[in-house]
């Protein structure tokens, strides 16, 4: 397969002054030590803390983004800093990179034209690169650093959106097909014409297999064989489709009133949950009003699927699609008792929600919707992560990312640590934490 080759290696063992392993004063980066007259620092000023922070094992100058742990490896995608162009590199170029978990050390780092989107770690480091045009393409690198097969802007084959990886292969979608690559030779193994929106069903186990893989045809849901490469089924129905979900081979889709699930193609049940949309002064139906009243699937758990509209969660039984219960939601924290109307998200029985702009995670029991506990975070949540057996203390945990702070918040919903290392950028947590702000990136040390 010809390669259109856009990338420029760096191997290394580390790179001095960029990793601090053992916590020592003249490297961490809010040390006073070696500042020039004007209190400046001029190694590392433009990487240095606005706070002091000193609760780490290491720290690493790097900051990056889709932060990702494997085999004792942590990868990203780093930020570009133009006042360090020896290691981020000329303008519109990215970065990979793989640092050791154990004491921070930069293994190995790459660039290459383009942005940074989905990264994801399998038996090599896959990743979709984008250009200012909005293209998309896929590459992928061994674990040593160098390159495995890569596209590049109007690559065919390796064009388009990377939607999932198995063993057997890379799962790319563009605007007219599904694409299967070999994840090995980077080589076009088939390619399914018009299907869009794909979904994987992977409550099977990591690999798809027959009738593992939904998407839309021409305005059907249909599940495709991915042995035979062929359509399994169809399902056809009137009205455009707000989202859909997968378990266990059954399809569940809404539209802005109803929920129903679908099996080998035929409708088992079709509830009505949602008044249908407001029409407009002219007897047209108002768009907004119709983007704020759409259902919205948001997983399915203990024989339940959860969906929710603008007003209302609702939980529905697998089995007939009885309702089983409902919880008011409002908007703009009106309510004492409130749900956010963003993301939700299914843990050990329970429905956590949160929201991007707010300031609160809540808690709900996931038999009956009832509130079991609401944290004021002290700021706007960006992101946040719900663990199990974190590196901080035993049972379940809620990592919550704000603009400056990351919290860790206990299963009783007590706020039981703050860490402010300067401007978050991403946090992930496994045998360790890891924070990336724009100071560097650290593991911080156990409690």
């Amino acid at each position: 397969m010809k390669r259109r080759s856009f990338l420029t290696v760096t191997a290394t063992a580390s790179i001095a002054g960029c990793t601090d392993s053992s916590n020592t004063e003249s490297q961490n980066p809010n040390s006073d030590k070696s500042e020039s007259a004007d209190g400046s620092d001029p190694d590392n000023d433009h990487r240095k803390s606005p706070d002091a922070f000193d609760e780490y094992e290491w720290w690493n100058r790097i900051s990056g983004y889709n932060l990702t742990v494997s085999e004792g490896m942590l990868y990203g995608t780093a930020h570009r800093d133009e006042e360090d162009d020896e290691f981020y590199g000329e303008t519109g170029y990215g970065n990979i990179f793989s640092l050791n978990l154990q004491n921070g050390e930069l293994r190995w780092t790459q660039r290459f034209h383009g942005s940074l989107q989905a990264l994801v770690v399998k038996d090599a480091v896959y990743c979709e690169v984008a250009n200012d045009a909005g293209n998309t393409w896929i590459l992928a690198i061994e674990f040593d650093g160098t390159e495995r097969w890569i596209g590049g802007e109007g690559h065919d084959i390796l064009g388009g959106s990377l939607e999932h990886v198995t063993q057997n292969a890379v799962y790319v979608s563009d605007d007219r097909h599904l694409k299967a690559i070999d994840p090995i030779a980077g080589d076009l193994l088939w390619k399914f014409p018009g299907i869009g929106w794909v979904h994987f069903d992977t409550t099977a186990g990591a690999t798809p297999k027959t009738a593992s893989v939904y998407g839309i045809i021409d305005g059907d849901i249909a599940a495709l064989d991915l042995d035979e490469r062929s359509v399994q089924w169809r399902y056809e129905h009137e009205g455009d489709y707000s989202s859909f979900d997968v378990s266990d081979g059954i399809v569940y889709t809404t539209n802005n009133e109803s929920v129903a699930a679908i099996a080998d193609g035929q409708e088992r049940w079709q509830t009505k949950l949602s008044s249908s949309a407001a029409a407009g002064a002219d007897g047209q139906e108002d768009w907004q009003e119709r983007e704020r009243t759409s259902l919205r699937i948001y997983g399915v758990a203990s024989d339940l699927v959860l969906v929710k509209d603008d007003s209302h969660l609702y939980a529905v039984d697998v089995t007939d699609g009885k309702k089983q219960w409902e919880q008011e939601m409002t908007r703009h924290l009106r309510s004492a008792n409130r749900l956010y109307e963003g993301e939700l998200r299914i843990h050990d029985n329970r429905i956590y929600s949160g929201k991007h702009g707010e300031q609160e995670i809540s808690v709900f029991k996931l038999d009956d919707g009832t509130e079991l506990w609401s944290t004021d975070i002290g700021g706007e949540v960006w992101s946040w992560e719900i663990v199990s057996e974190d590196p901080f203390g035993s049972g379940d945990s809620v990592f919550v990312e704000t603009r400056r702070k990351v919290h860790r918040v206990n299963r009783d919903g007590e706020v039981t640590h703050t860490w402010n290392p300067g401007v978050v950028s991403d946090f992930v947590v496994d045998e360790s934490m890891i924070i990336s702000a724009d100071s560097g990136t650290y593991a911080l040390e156990s409690q």
